[in-house]
């Protein structure tokens, strides 16, 4: 009978000083998860018919055993050479009982997410070749600007330089050049145009001045 399990779990008769009533509790903290039914739709803690309390303070608890680790099949094992005492060194022999877990979330890391670091390490290293680049040309470029601007700057001085020398040829060829009938008659021309030019407007303003 459950009743009689629980009264003895708790290693407390009935007497003077207890007695048990509807209004008899006790504590969650005496069950274990495994006397609860999970997923309770209304969330409260529901015990099965068959908990009985086993969590107390004068209770030892008892060491769960830690699972074995996977032993390899007899194919693998035929693969593997045997290794004497000699071979192990000094390393310790664990009893079956005292064989240890792997820790849960210390996995070693698979293979793909070893291929993505080194490919995100090579990617990165990518983008740090191309930055400099760009630094190295951007660089290039205003260098190139500069002596782009000093290079008009000179061009322009030859310019000036050259129509200078044209100006000062022209006028030494005028000077050096031989006295003949063709260079008096093109002089003569050209004074002749030169007058002409200033006498027109004298001319009409005196026809304005004349009385008609």
């Amino acid at each position: 009978m459950i009743y009689k399990k629980w009264i003895v779990a708790i290693k407390r008769d009935e007497g003077p000083e207890f007695q048990v009533g509807k209004s008899t509790e006790v504590c969650s903290k005496h069950f274990r998860s495994s006397d609860f039914i999970p997923s309770v739709a209304s969330g409260r803690s529901l015990l099965r018919d068959s908990a009985v309390p086993s969590v107390f303070a004068f209770s030892k608890k008892k060491k769960e055993r830690k699972p074995p680790k996977p032993r390899a099949s007899p194919q693998v094992r035929s693969q593997n050479p045997v290794l004497g005492p000699g071979v192990l060194g000094d390393e310790p022999m664990h009893s079956p009982g005292e064989v240890e877990a792997a820790p849960v979330g210390l996995e070693e890391p698979t293979g793909l997410n070893s291929s993505l670091e080194g490919e995100n390490a090579r990617l990165a290293e990518t983008i740090k070749q191309k930055n400099n680049e760009i630094a190295r040309l951007r660089d290039e470029c205003c260098q190139i600007k500069e002596q782009l601007v000093a290079a008009k700057g000179i061009i322009g001085q030859l310019g000036l330089e050259k129509a200078s020398l044209s100006c000062q040829l022209a006028a030494e060829r005028e000077r050096t050049a031989p006295f003949t009938v063709e260079r008096f008659k093109e002089r003569r021309r050209h004074a002749i145009l030169h007058w002409a030019a200033k006498l027109q407007p004298l001319q009409e303003t005196s026809g304005l001045l004349e009385p008609r």
